[in-house]
């Protein structure tokens, strides 16, 4: 398995670090595409906050 970080960065100036293992480079492409377009759901201390893909200004991928 190879890990990355998958950073969004929001219009509000938010930065949403993610850290992630996978083995192909395909599932990771597919799971970032998929936040373009369906929005990224971070869970917070209660719950969970919901960012809709409009409000997404780019998303960045680190190999670590």
């Amino acid at each position: 398995m190879i890990e990355y970080k998958i950073y969004a960065y929001i219009s509000d100036g938010t930065i949403i670090t993610i850290p992630v293992k996978y083995e192909k480079v395909y599932d990771l492409r597919r799971d970032v595409t998929n936040m373009g377009v369906n929005g990224i759901l971070q869970e917070v201390e209660n719950g969970f906050k919901y960012y809709p893909p409009n409000k997404i200004d780019k998303i960045e991928i680190e190999k670590i």
